[in-house]
This record gives structure tokens, sequence and C-alpha cells, in this order.
């Protein structure tokens, strides 16, 4: 799997977890203490708690966090702003990978995202206010790093990357994503080339 289908993938992981808020928001579960043990004043020791869904209420009853199994979209963690907005949420999703989401304020548009790939390798991913996903750090095919960078309409511009020897490159594209820089490393040392109208130069 390339990076940019690990890119497609961590993209429609963000629509099923958005999806799991709105599940959230939604779910209102009601849980029933067990095994109390101890009344302390205003305060109860619970020893255990079996529930499938735990939902924690304010002051004035208004949800601010639920954790529960959401079934398809994940065992999570979802913690809401005061709006009443999902905002975080920490959890396993559907294939057994556990992510931490960030979303903006608004609760409708992904602002970051760290989590492990289908292929097993961690990923972080950054968006614009906008929500377009437009930095993403992670684990290239040859298992090394990679760090990519995208413009404001999403459209892939840089990437910093290790070779499969090891050796470090930077590769700047166009925005059609047509390559014209490349800084690299050569048997005789360090390399630049340049693309411009479609003749190579080599330093």
């Amino acid at each position: 799997m390339n990076f940019k289908q690990k890119i497609a993938y961590m993209t429609i992981g963000c629509l099923f977890t958005l999806a799991g808020y709105f599940l959230a928001t939604l779910v209102v579960g009601e849980f029933t203490p067990q095994d109390a043990s101890a009344q302390v004043g205003d305060e109860q020791v619970i020893d255990k708690i079996v529930c499938r869904l735990l939902q924690i209420v304010d002051d004035n009853n208004e949800t601010v966090a639920v954790f529960g199994d959401l079934g398809v979209f994940g065992r999570a963690l979802f913690i809401r702003n005061e709006a009443g907005k999902s905002v975080t949420a920490l959890g396993v999703n559907e294939n057994g990978h556990g992510f931490l989401t960030i979303r903006q304020k608004e609760g409708n548009k992904f602002a970051a995202k760290l989590h492990e790939t289908d292929d097993g390798d961690g990923m972080l991913a950054v968006s614009n206010k906008v929500g377009i996903p437009v930095a993403a750090l992670g684990v290239a095919d040859n298992n090394h790093g990679i760090l990519a960078i995208s413009n404001k309409a999403g459209e892939l511009v840089a990437i910093i990357e290790a070779s499969r020897d090891g050796d470090g490159g930077l590769l700047i594209t166009n925005k059609a994503g047509e390559p014209v820089i490349e800084l690299g490393v050569a048997d005789e040392g360090g390399r630049l080339q340049i693309i411009h109208k479609g003749k190579l130069k080599t330093y």
C-alpha cells in the first residue's frame, strides 16, 4: 500500500469517526451501579460498574462524554465541548486499530488524527480550517519515515522521505502533481535536479 492509498484510507477512517460522533450524540444510555460497597457523604464508592454505554453529564445534565461500544464505529470515548459538540475521540476502530481524533469546535470538521494504518504503521494527519488534510507524517513503503505537505486545496506539493538505501530526499511538485525539484543523495554526494519547461538539469 503506497502513501497516497494510506491517505485515502485515513480519509475514509475520518468519515467513519465522524459518523461515530453523530451516533454518540444520538445515543443516550443509562446504567445501574452494581456491587456498591460504601457511601461517604454525597459520594459513593463503586467496586464495579457493568454497562454497555457510559454517559457523563455536568451539573446541568448536559452530556460531556460518552464511552462505549458503538459497533461498526468501534469502541471509543467521545468528549464534547460546552456547545455539546464531540471534538475529541479516543478508542479502537472496527479493525482493532487505536486512534486519537481531534475535530474543530464546531464538531463537523477534521483537525488532526493519530492512528495506526491497516499495515500496522503509525500516521499523523493535520488539516486546515476548512477540514482539508494539508500535512501527514507517516511511514513509506520502504519502512522509512515520510512527511507529505499539501496546498490548501489538498493537492500534494512536497515530500520529505528516506530512500530505500536510507538516504534523505526532498521532492517538490507543482499543483498538478508533476515533480519540478528533487534534492537527494548521489553516489558522489548531493544531487539537485530541476525540471524547467520539460528539460532536466542536474547539479
